[in-house]
């Protein structure tokens, strides 16, 4: 029986035991030392490797969705990062959706991947599930099973997926209590059997009413990291789609160096959705009060802009001051200088183009 098919047995072996010799698998710390094992290599960051499993959860309707198709996306395409956490190398993904429309999750992907080129991303949706009666159960053992067979006839297909993504549990499991660490045994058992099979491995989840991954607590025990995505105290006034901020609660091994920070869906330039993110979770003003005349298209005036703002009309008018000051502003009206402009980009780079008379605003470092 090859290494893979006696995987695919571990998935479906009852809570007892079998009888087997510990001591065969018993070893010296030298031996250990100089077993031929492969390192660890990572698909993200320092956090998500090659054979991973983990969960990002957060409150209904926050945007884990669209940061797990995001992902999917950023990974498909080879992008250089996502978030702010490198992507070592492109790789192949697979979306299991659980719960949206057909139409939806087109749309999104169409959205995140502009007109770049996906196809290394594979999408298993729900709505033909649903409609022939068989939508996905996870704690199935005779469905798991369909999904390695799945996952193996993209690998003879020359497509071996590097990341399977599950969202969400909520609507990919039934007829299970998921407060029960026991009913939720089978589950966590087919997710470890996946990373040792050389997938990462995803679950998106809701949170439960005390803001914590809902269900059995067993769920993270095996998990590699935890991603927690949390509603922002304040919310940012242009953002019209998903908005969060980013946390670890769980990490096995090193913690990347971007973290604990806030994130935003937003359109850029060409169209095409991308998060954006800012460690601090908020712009200064003046930046803000910029941004704001800039997406005006025509010279708002200082009442326009409170109402819009929803500022009182004395800040706005000691900000526009200081804008001024700053040469951010013309002295007259509310028209942007190239310093302004330049300031922009450097807060939103990918709505704001390079100013052609960016380089003597740069410091020289």
């Amino acid at each position: 029986m090859t290494p893979e098919e006696q995987l695919a047995a571990l998935m479906q072996k009852s809570a007892v035991p079998t009888d087997r010799p510990l001591r065969n698998y018993v070893f010296s710390a030298a031996e250990l030392f100089e077993m031929p094992i492969p390192e660890k290599e990572f698909l993200v960051s320092t956090f998500m490797a090659t054979k991973s499993f983990g969960m990002v959860f957060a409150p209904r309707g926050l945007g884990k969705s669209w940061f797990a198709m995001a992902l999917a996306v950023a990974l498909a395409q080879g992008r250089a990062d996502f978030l702010g956490w490198k992507i070592h190398r492109e790789g192949v993904a697979l979306y299991v959706d659980g719960e949206m429309a057909l139409t939806d999750v087109r749309q999104r992907f169409l959205e995140l991947s502009g007109l770049g080129d996906i196809s290394n991303l594979y999408v298993l949706p729900s709505e033909k599930l649903y409609m022939d009666g068989r939508p996905i159960c996870l704690d199935d053992t005779s469905e798991q099973d369909q999904i390695v067979s799945l996952l193996e006839q993209l690998d003879e297909e020359g497509r071996r997926v590097d990341l399977v993504i599950f969202d969400n549990l909520s609507t990919l499991r039934r007829g299970k209590d998921e407060n029960s660490n026991s009913d939720t045994q089978a589950l966590i058992d087919f997710a470890v059997a996946l990373r040792h099979r050389g997938y990462a491995v995803l679950f998106v989840h809701h949170t439960n009413k005390a803001g914590d991954q809902r269900g059995a607590s067993i769920l993270e025990v095996p998990m590699d990291y935890v991603i927690q995505l949390k509603k922002p105290e304040k919310s940012s006034p242009f953002v019209r789609g998903a908005q969060f901020n980013v946390e670890f609660s769980k990490i096995r091994g090193k913690m990347p160096e971007c973290t604990d920070f806030a994130a935003h869906l937003e359109e850029d330039k060409d169209g095409q959705l991308c998060f954006s993110i800012s460690h601090t979770g908020e712009v200064d003003a003046e930046t803000v009060l910029l941004r704001m005349i800039a997406e005006a298209g025509t010279a708002a005036n200082q009442r326009q802009l409170a109402t819009k703002l929803d500022w009182a009309l004395g800040k706005v008018n000691k900000i526009i001051k200081e804008a001024r000051d700053n040469g951010n502003i013309e002295k007259r009206g509310c028209a942007i200088t190239p310093k302004g402009r330049f300031q922009l980009h450097q807060v939103f780079p990918t709505l704001f183009p390079k100013p052609e008379s960016m380089e003597e605003y740069e410091i020289p470092f």
